[in-house]
């Protein structure tokens, strides 16, 4: 038997794909809002880590999308698992919150969001080395060859 007929080409997972990747600049051009929280006053870790989120390359879309209660949620909660003895619940709480603030490269990626190189494309850059297979494995385990015994003669 033949097998199935092949897939149209129009009609593959990869063809169906229309969302287009969204690429952010490194340094986000804003800095960081004023604590959003009224009720409770930022500690001086609290802020420091509010300083350095709002550095990172997702403050971009935090600030289109006005997620700073959320960011300083987030903040709030890391700071708490730092702690001494933090709960396998907060550890998880903290963990999500990474995901939905796209830090991490897998929710990113999910989220179809390239970071701008800038800084690599203002160096050199190295021409691409082609890899056969010796070349490789030489990479990994460089082998001398052998010397073949003689065969003896007799």
């Amino acid at each position: 038997m033949p097998g199935p007929p092949p897939i149209r080409p129009e009609l593959r997972r990869r063809a169906l794909v229309t969302e287009r990747w969204r690429t952010i600049p490194r340094h986000p051009v804003r800095s960081a809002p004023a604590w959003p929280i009224d009720h409770t006053p930022p500690s001086s870790a609290e802020l420091e880590l509010w300083e350095s989120l709002w550095q990172l390359p997702p403050a971009t879309v935090w600030h289109e999308q006005h997620l700073a209660r959320l960011v300083a949620r987030h903040v709030m909660h890391t700071i708490l698992v730092e702690g001494r003895d933090p709960s396998t619940r907060l550890l998880a709480e903290v963990r999500r919150g990474e995901e939905a603030l796209l830090l991490t490269p897998a929710a990113l990626a999910r989220a179809r969001i390239l970071v701008d190189d800038d800084d690599q494309a203002a160096g050199p850059v190295a021409p691409p080395i082609e890899l056969t297979r010796r070349r490789r494995l030489m990479a990994v385990d460089p082998i001398t060859p052998k010397k073949k015994k003689a065969a003896p003669s007799g």
